[in-house]
Protein backbone atom coordinates (compact mmCIF):
# COMPACT_ATOMS: atom_id res chain seq x y z
CA UNK A 1 0.00 0.00 0.00
CA UNK A 2 2.80 2.54 0.68
CA UNK A 3 3.96 2.06 -2.92
CA UNK A 4 0.62 3.33 -4.21
CA UNK A 5 0.90 6.49 -2.11
CA UNK A 6 4.49 6.98 -3.24
CA UNK A 7 3.44 6.54 -6.88
CA UNK A 8 0.57 9.00 -6.47
CA UNK A 9 2.96 11.50 -4.89
CA UNK A 10 5.34 11.19 -7.82
CA UNK A 11 2.45 11.59 -10.26
CA UNK A 12 1.33 14.75 -8.45
CA UNK A 13 4.82 16.23 -8.67
CA UNK A 14 5.06 15.23 -12.34
CA UNK A 15 1.68 16.76 -13.16
CA UNK A 16 2.64 20.00 -11.39
CA UNK A 17 5.81 20.12 -13.48
CA UNK A 18 3.85 19.57 -16.67
CA UNK A 19 1.43 22.32 -15.64
CA UNK A 20 4.24 24.79 -14.95
CA UNK A 21 5.92 23.94 -18.27
CA UNK A 22 2.62 24.42 -20.11
CA UNK A 23 2.04 27.76 -18.40
CA UNK A 24 5.56 28.88 -19.36
CA UNK A 25 5.02 27.93 -23.01
CA UNK A 26 1.70 29.81 -22.99
CA UNK A 27 3.36 32.87 -21.45
CA UNK A 28 6.14 32.96 -24.03
CA UNK A 29 3.67 32.42 -26.89
CA UNK A 30 1.42 35.18 -25.55
CA UNK A 31 4.34 37.59 -25.17
CA UNK A 32 5.53 36.89 -28.70
CA UNK A 33 2.03 37.45 -30.06
CA UNK A 34 1.75 40.66 -28.05
CA UNK A 35 5.04 42.11 -29.30
CA UNK A 36 4.40 41.17 -32.95
CA UNK A 37 1.27 43.33 -33.20
CA UNK A 38 2.35 46.14 -35.56
CA UNK A 39 1.12 49.06 -33.44
CA UNK A 40 2.76 47.73 -30.28
CA UNK A 41 5.98 46.81 -32.09
CA UNK A 42 6.25 50.26 -33.67
CA UNK A 43 5.67 52.00 -30.35
CA UNK A 44 8.21 49.76 -28.61
CA UNK A 45 10.82 50.45 -31.31
CA UNK A 46 10.14 54.19 -31.10
CA UNK A 47 10.69 54.18 -27.33
CA UNK A 48 13.68 51.83 -27.56
CA UNK A 49 16.26 54.58 -26.96
CA UNK A 50 14.67 55.56 -23.64
CA UNK A 51 14.10 51.93 -22.69
CA UNK A 52 17.80 51.23 -23.23
CA UNK A 53 18.83 54.29 -21.22
CA UNK A 54 16.58 53.41 -18.28
CA UNK A 55 17.65 49.77 -18.32
CA UNK A 56 21.33 50.76 -18.52
CA UNK A 57 20.99 53.19 -15.63
CA UNK A 58 19.29 50.53 -13.52
CA UNK A 59 22.06 48.01 -14.28
CA UNK A 60 24.79 50.54 -13.47
CA UNK A 61 23.00 51.33 -10.21
CA UNK A 62 22.80 47.65 -9.32
CA UNK A 63 26.50 47.33 -10.14
CA UNK A 64 27.41 50.18 -7.79
CA UNK A 65 25.21 48.70 -5.10
CA UNK A 66 26.89 45.31 -5.49
CA UNK A 67 30.37 46.87 -5.44
CA UNK A 68 29.59 48.86 -2.29
CA UNK A 69 28.09 45.84 -0.53
CA UNK A 70 31.17 43.75 -1.34
CA UNK A 71 33.45 46.58 -0.21
CA UNK A 72 31.61 46.70 3.13
CA UNK A 73 32.25 42.98 3.72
Amino acid sequence: MPYIFEFLGLMAVFSIGIGVATALVALVAGASDFFTVKAIRDRFIASGKWFNRITGAALVGFGFRLALSRAAD
